[in-house]
Order: structure tokens, then sequence, then C-alpha cells
């Protein structure tokens, strides 16, 4: 792997087809802006850039769990049941890259009213 040989596009289709059917609603790299029907989505990027180690590259991918918040507040049981739905499906072990070791933050609520926590997962291209 040479710097800027690389396919993002063929990155975030390994992470996404990982993710189907966790979700109703999966994403690649933004939210949407409307989601008044939706209780919950993912959001999976590629945000960083790839660094090269002569034969290999490394980056960092982020998969982006939102939970409409209940009337008491964010839905812990949903996120919960989100976040270990994920952590099942990893590590990725693809043909192009392995995406692992995942940290979990949680991001808050935003202004619609969605809690998020965030996993920041370390990718491994071949």
């Amino acid at each position: 792997m040479n710097l800027g040989n690389y396919n993002i596009v063929k990155l975030t289709e390994v992470l996404y087809r990982a993710m189907e059917g966790i979700s109703a609603n999966l994403f690649i790299s933004e939210r949407p802006k409307v989601a008044d029907k939706m209780k919950d989505f993912i959001v999976v990027s590629f945000p960083n850039r790839v660094y090269d180690n002569i034969g290999t590259g490394n980056t960092n991918c982020v998969i982006e769990l939102h939970v409409r918040n209940t009337a008491k507040g964010p839905n812990m049981p949903r996120l919960s049941a989100l976040q270990e739905a994920i952590y099942a499906r990893l590590p990725i072990d693809d043909d192009i890259c392995t995406i692992h070791k995942p940290v979990s933050v949680s991001a808050g609520t935003d202004d619609v009213g969605f809690h998020a926590i965030l996993i920041y997962c370390k990718v491994r291209i071949k």
C-alpha cells in the first residue's frame, strides 16, 4: 500500500456491510438532517487520514450510535443493545482491511433529542 493508493469507498463499504441489520437506519459519513420518524440510526465514517507503514496502512473509523431519548432521558437499554450488537461484529477481517480495537465514548444528547455513543476503531489496511 502506497500512501494515496487506497480506496476510501471500499473501506467504507466493508464497514457499512458489517453494520447492516443492526438498525433499520444506516448512513455513510453524515447523519440525516431530519430524523422525525426514526427511533435510532447508525452513521459509519472514515474521518481521518491514512498513515503509510510501507506495505500496510493505518487509519481510524467511527461508528456513531444515535438513539431517541425517552421522556426520562437517554434510552440506555436501546443504546446498550446497539453497542453490544456492534461489538459482536468486531473485529471485522476483510480482504482489504481489519477493523478492530473499539473504544466507546458517550457524546451526549443533541438538540433534537438523540443521545449518541461514538465507537472509534483502528483500521489496518492490507
